[in-house]
């Protein structure tokens, strides 16, 4: 099993080149199609969307900013071909989205696009003028697409090795199992996966079963994916510490998990896993939904 086709979010940051190189890594990894999605999102577009934009854009601050971004969109599907023809990628392709007037933010002109793709790679780089990105937009796509999305953290060098040890956040939901679905070529190809369960002694009832983590790893084994199972209690502390010191100390590369067990909206004014792994990103991280 691989991906045959995957969309690589492409943005004017300092830290593209080595996002773009990863993606065109992978689609070497398993011959696939690798297109590039510039999103663009007028400054104004948000203030249009709230009525909070003091008077509405001329015709011809429309028509401005609409050139600069095509004439930027232009050097950047140049830039793109060549890295990814470096790489040995021959099919690949450019796209280009516009929110407009519509009042269309990032998430959902990555989404509408990924619903097309196998697998959505979007890269974490430091805020910019032209990143109109946030912590949870991978999140966002996956749930909106249905799409696996592949996050990847700021870095100096592309990672091409990444999904050889694999950590799998395993806690029964459907996001998690969506996860594990959109991950299944990377966890075929894996070298290891460590599917970690972490059991609440606070909780009322569990979803983990008699013997948890059997279930689900019995599921790999008759995918080919040989997986070791940890079990670690949470004793009062979060999630996402734990996960993050398991994948310090097992020297993972990657971690797969599914976002948003709660809603975003809840996740955001309490906190939680999906919000808090996606802003630390310890390692590139595949999400699903």
């Amino acid at each position: 099993m691989s991906y045959a086709s995957l969309l690589v979010h492409v943005q004017d940051t300092p830290s593209q080149p080595v996002f773009t190189d990863t993606a065109a890594a992978l689609a070497a990894r398993w011959m696939a199609r690798v297109t590039g999605l510039h999103t663009h999102v007028p400054t104004y577009n948000s203030y249009i969307a709230t009525g909070d934009y003091p008077v509405a854009p001329s015709p011809t601050m429309i028509a401005e900013d609409e050139t600069a971004a095509r004439d930027r969109d232009a050097e950047m599907a140049r830039t793109f071909a060549k890295r990814v023809e470096a790489r040995h990628v021959a099919e690949h392709d450019w796209c280009y989205r516009s929110a407009d007037l519509a009042g269309l933010q990032t998430a959902e002109l990555i989404a509408n696009e990924a619903r097309a793709h196998d697998l959505v790679v979007i890269g974490r780089p430091a805020p910019t003028t032209h990143d109109h990105t946030s912590a949870d937009t991978p999140a966002i796509v996956a749930q909106a697409s249905s799409r696996p999305v592949l996050v990847l953290p700021a870095h100096d060098t592309p990672f091409t090795e990444l999904g050889r040890h694999i950590v799998l956040g395993w806690n029964a939901s459907r996001e998690a199992q969506r996860a594990i679905s959109g991950a299944l070529p990377l966890l075929q190809d894996a070298e290891s996966v460590n599917l970690v369960v972490i059991d609440d002694s606070h909780a009322l009832v569990s979803p983990h079963g008699e013997e948890p983590g059997a279930d689900i790893a019995l599921y790999l084994a008759r995918h080919g994916v040989h997986v070791e199972v940890s079990r670690l209690e949470s004793g009062g502390r979060s999630v996402a510490d734990l996960l993050c010191s398991h994948i310090t100390e097992t020297g993972a590369d990657t971690l797969c998990m599914g976002a948003y067990g709660h809603s975003r909206l809840r996740e955001f004014i309490l906190g939680g896993t999906t919000y808090e792994m996606l802003r630390r990103l310890p390692v590139p991280t595949l999400v699903g939904a």
